[in-house]
């Protein structure tokens, strides 16, 4: 598997030997005939890069700035922190939420595979200082793993999160906490270090300079993400599983509650739905009448001290 890194490296190289052929004098026949041997490999390379399946997660890291030492070395301590709070992303991101835990396997993958989110250093990259991480391929994926997933969501978070004009509140009410404290454990390290670094997936690549990564800091070291369950007593006011919106009245407090339905719930609910009569389908769920609900609430305080709206999702409900 390739990075764009590696492929922008092949076409820059093949440019550099055509002008070299360009300028090859025919006088010079074998010099001519090995710069014609080393483009037609060069070329063969980037096919077979640019047409190769891309299913599996591969990803460079590309490190600069104070833990560099020329292109050839890097500081073995801040190296291995920092891969291993990427790889620790990564696996974050795949098991956020109680919904994702729940979800089953997907097919094709052994008790001996490694498990999803686990990535492998696969080479390294100079001109600059960075690894290629990879995750095992030895099976045979037709749909993107969760790993590539991953890998992709997690690197736009720290794109969003560097990016000055991008939507950080918008992030704060996507990601759980694990994820954030994670995410701000890497960047923390990037910017203790004075590093800068080039995220180089199949078809982009993300760079993090000095001023992105003073963003990034400001902002995941202001905020701060809470979350926890609770019971709630009271009625059902509204219930949507394809939407996935509830309306809930706490008897308690007489406050009316709003949010989002988990996916986990919802999908056992039209489950349970598809299979009921119309009878049994009017008693399931009943409008108006009181339930014992599980409910997460999570709290959001930005970089600035204010607080997003709390953000409600229903779990459970069991009727009293």
């Amino acid at each position: 598997m390739v990075v764009k890194a590696n492929l922008d490296a092949l076409r820059s190289e093949i440019a550099t030997v055509e002008r070299m052929l360009s300028r090859k004098s025919s006088k010079s026949p074998l010099g001519r005939k090995s710069l014609e041997r080393r483009l037609e490999n060069l070329r063969a390379l980037l096919d077979d890069g640019v047409s190769s399946p891309d299913q599996h997660a591969s990803v460079a890291l590309i490190f600069d700035g104070n833990p560099v030492v020329g292109a050839k070395s890097i500081n073995m301590g801040f190296a291995s922190q920092a891969l291993k709070q990427y790889q620790d992303l990564i696996q974050s991101v795949i098991s956020q939420g109680s919904d994702e835990q729940a979800a089953p396997p997907r097919r094709g993958r052994t008790k001996s595979s490694p498990p999803p989110g686990e990535l492998f250093i696969s080479g390294v990259m100079h001109g600059s200082f960075g690894f290629v991480l990879e995750e095992d391929s030895s099976q045979l994926e037709l749909l993107n793993t969760r790993t590539k997933e991953a890998v992709v969501s997690a690197d736009n978070f720290l794109q969003t999160t560097s990016s000055p004009d991008a939507d950080f509140d918008q992030l704060l009410s996507e990601v759980d906490t694990k994820v954030f404290q994670r995410l701000r454990a890497f960047i923390r390290t990037l910017h203790d270090a004075e590093a800068v670094l080039r995220i180089s997936e199949r078809d982009r690549t993300i760079s993090l300079d000095a001023r992105n990564l003073s963003v990034a800091h400001e902002r995941v070291m202001r905020s701060d993400i809470l979350e926890r369950e609770t019971v709630m007593r009271g009625w059902l006011i509204g219930f949507s599983p394809v939407k996935r919106t509830f309306d809930f009245r706490d008897a308690e407090t007489d406050t009316l509650v709003t949010g989002k339905v988990s996916p986990f719930m919802a999908l056992q609910t039209l489950q349970t739905l598809q299979e009921l009569t119309e009878h049994d389908e009017a008693q399931a769920m009943s409008l108006g009448r009181r339930y014992v609900a599980n409910i997460h609430i999570k709290d959001v305080e930005r970089a600035d001290g204010t607080p997003l709206p709390t953000r409600y999702t229903l779990l459970s409900l069991t009727p009293e």
